[in-house]
């Protein structure tokens, strides 16, 4: 039995859907009782949990639909994290992708962001149906660190497609510097190259 630790908790996680996801829940076995696991979730979750029992008792349910795994690492956040790459790569593209008859950008980042989760779904980025029964991509607050990365790599491979620059970071020196590549390229060889455009070097 999954047990709580005092505390509130915000049932709006399930207000709309019979589901809950606990990012990571403490194992409590009990040897003496076979084919027995239980869990404690941190407290923030016991308005849910609460939630969810009285739907599953409404209904008349005494079983629950349980999917066991690892506890997956979030996302980083912040400056020079993984969401500040995705999101700072997607506002890169969109300044790219210009609009023929007002000369201006056609996307939002926000806009490009949304195509790039939509193609990461073919390469394991998690989704779910949305309430018309079309397959929508999973909320990047949710996304663990390998997910982000599918995000960052479908941007990657976006870019070269259309031969767009990308803004990456020279880790290199002190403070790291910002520069603009195409096709993955280091900040030197992108140097060189506008070297060679040069007349006469």
């Amino acid at each position: 039995m999954a047990q709580g630790m005092g505390g509130g908790g915000d049932a709006s996680r399930v207000e709309t859907a019979v589901g809950l996801t606990i990012p990571a829940a403490e194992i409590v076995r009990k040897p003496a009782v076979p084919f027995a696991i239980g869990f404690r979730y941190p407290p923030e979750f016991e308005a849910a949990v609460i939630l969810l029992l009285e739907q599953a008792r409404q209904r008349k349910i005494s079983q629950l639909a349980v999917t066991l795994g690892l506890p997956r690492r979030p996302r980083s956040t912040g400056a020079r994290s993984q969401n500040h790459h995705f999101r700072g790569h997607c506002a890169d593209i969109a300044a790219q992708l210009i609009a023929p008859d007002t000369e201006g950008a056609r996307y939002n980042p926000e806009e490009i962001a949304d195509a790039m989760k939509r193609m990461a779904v073919a390469e394991g980025y998690p989704s779910k149906l949305g309430a018309d029964g079309i397959e929508v991509p999973e909320s990047e607050a949710l996304a663990s660190v390998e997910q982000e990365t599918v995000l960052i790599n479908v941007c990657h491979r976006f870019a070269d497609i259309h031969s767009f620059w990308l803004t990456e970071y020279d880790d290199t020196v002190k403070p790291p510097v910002p520069y603009r590549t195409v096709g993955g390229r280091t900040r030197e060889e992108m140097e060189r190259e506008r070297a060679r455009a040069i007349p006469g070097c």
